[in-house]
């Protein structure tokens, strides 16, 4: 029986493919809302809150959402 390598790690996705992932997210929430709602995304801190920045960026580019946060989330094993 093999065990997993300790430390290795896979990358998913390259820096451009990523953007690519992120700007269909933003685009696909920004047809859910619209100037009346409230839209708060939380990212889980370590890994998650990047990824959080960068959808909450790309959707307040796409929509001008006043009503609009960014949170983060600690979670403890």
């Amino acid at each position: 029986m093999n065990s997993p390598v300790v430390g290795l790690r896979t990358c998913l996705y390259q820096t451009e493919e990523l953007n690519c992932v992120l700007e269909r997210m933003a685009w696909q929430a920004a047809g859910l809302v619209n100037n009346s709602h409230r839209v708060l995304i939380v990212g889980i801190l370590r890994r998650g809150a990047p990824l959080a920045e960068m959808l909450h960026s790309k959707l307040k580019h796409h929509v001008d959402l006043a009503l609009s946060d960014l949170m983060y989330l600690q979670i403890k094993r």
